[in-house]
């Protein structure tokens, strides 16, 4: 029977060629999603951090794409200098900017202590993160998306929605990529 079937496969299948999508197994740890705390605040007991980024720009992150059980996304404080490192880390819920109690990003992580202005890393942010995000949530800005080549950063900001009356008035040209512009300091590290 195993034989006949094998057989079978072969004839039907003769011209077919398989291909793999393995975006997310190839990209997701080559981007990460920086965030700005806004605010921070204690919460029946809870630290929590309010930030400028949240679900509309990492839905995955908030456990809301394809997650049973909901984890923390591996993150980190950028910048850490040594003083901070010699303070104690602590459980911190991080929090997006939207009106709705889902947009969190992490709850109770451990992170050294964070404080309004400080910028969050999350990482494994290399697909899907963006991309499958409602970015549109309640008119929020497209947050910028930064290429590293080499030892040169690019602002390749990506527009969603061409041809709408919001596309319209966006500063993104036809093409959906928008590089730095000319006055702005990291241009002088731009190649177009």
């Amino acid at each position: 029977m195993r034989v006949r079937l094998i057989a079978l496969a072969r004839g039907r299948f003769a011209h077919t060629r398989m291909v793999l999508e393995l975006g997310r197994y190839l990209v997701s740890e080559a981007g990460y999603l920086v965030t700005r705390v806004v605010s921070t605040k204690l919460s029946r007991g809870k630290r929590i951090a309010i930030c400028d980024g949240g679900m509309n720009n990492h839905l995955p992150a908030s456990g809301h794409f394809g997650m049973v059980v909901r984890r923390n996304y591996r993150m980190h404080k950028v910048g850490t200098e040594r003083a901070a490192e010699a303070s104690e880390p602590e459980p911190v819920d991080i929090v997006g900017p939207l009106c709705t109690s889902i947009d969190r990003l992490a709850s109770g992580i451990v992170l050294p202590p964070i404080d309004e202005g400080d910028l969050i890393a999350v990482h494994h942010s290399g697909a899907y993160g963006l991309t499958a995000s409602p970015v549109h949530f309640i008119s929020h800005a497209m947050p910028e998306e930064i290429m590293v080549v080499e030892d040169t950063l690019l602002r390749a900001t990506r527009c969603f929605g061409a041809g709408t009356a919001l596309h319209r008035h966006s500063p993104c040209p036809e093409d959906g990529i928008r590089f730095v512009e000319g006055a702005h300091p990291a241009a002088a590290n731009q190649n177009t």
